[in-house]
């Protein structure tokens, strides 16, 4: 079997497992993941000065402005042409945040490197940066990931979002203005119950939902 086909498999049986709820997101999120790998929006994730590109085989290369080690590759040199991300195997889908990047993996967890001055890997600190990829703690079931300026938001299987890093503007949803170096955990971002993908701007977030609708949270500076 292709590398590529048991991670569907394997995504789609997490999906199916672990979803707590059924519901309508929960078809819509099923088939999402039977096509994670053919969707080029997912594949490839650009944050301010750097690209990254998730191969079929589930590994990832990364190239441009390195200096906080969002090219993942152990250094802090910026590159020209692509470099693989140390260590990194098994992901369905990349996003590239302002200085840094995130992974979901096939299991439903994520790895992120590269800046972490306000928690936006979600490892429980607000330390200076990561050169490889680290993992977020305590995220399980995830079927996607958004990366913003300084924080990040994952879907859920059970169609709920979870945000972590910088909340000034209430950019992680959870009705506070606390930055979180942790997802939010038994906190997600309030009212959102069926939400079957997801996007980050610089400071705010948006969810589509299943019903059609679109729910945003976050600075509305521009409108």
């Amino acid at each position: 079997m292709k590398r590529w086909q048991f991670i569907i498999s394997f995504t789609i049986t997490v999906i199916t497992v672990c979803s707590p709820v059924a519901s309508l997101a929960t078809p819509r999120l099923r088939n999402r993941a039977e096509t994670v790998l053919n969707d080029a929006s997912v594949r490839l994730g650009a944050g301010a000065g750097h690209t990254c590109r998730l191969s079929e085989d589930g590994t990832v290369r990364c190239w441009g402005f390195n200096f906080f080690g969002q090219l993942g590759d152990g250094t802090q040199s910026d590159q020209q042409t692509p470099v693989s991300v140390t260590g990194l195997t098994g992901a369905v889908a990349i996003t590239g945040g302002d200085l840094y990047t995130c992974a979901l993996q096939a299991d439903g967890t994520a790895r992120c490197w590269g800046t972490n001055s306000e928690g936006q890997l979600g490892v429980g600190s607000q330390s200076p940066f990561s050169l490889t990829p680290v993992s977020v703690s305590g995220l399980t079931n995830a079927v996607a990931i958004s990366g913003g300026l300084h924080h990040t938001c994952a879907l859920i299987a059970d169609g709920t979002v979870e945000c972590w890093g910088t909340n000034e503007e209430g950019q992680l949803g959870d009705g506070t203005f606390t930055t979180r170096s942790l997802p939010v955990i038994q906190k997600r971002v309030t009212g959102i119950t069926n939400a079957v993908a997801i996007s980050n701007g610089r400071t705010h977030s948006c969810a589509l939902l299943a019903t059609g609708r679109i729910s945003c949270w976050g600075s509305n500076a521009f409108g």
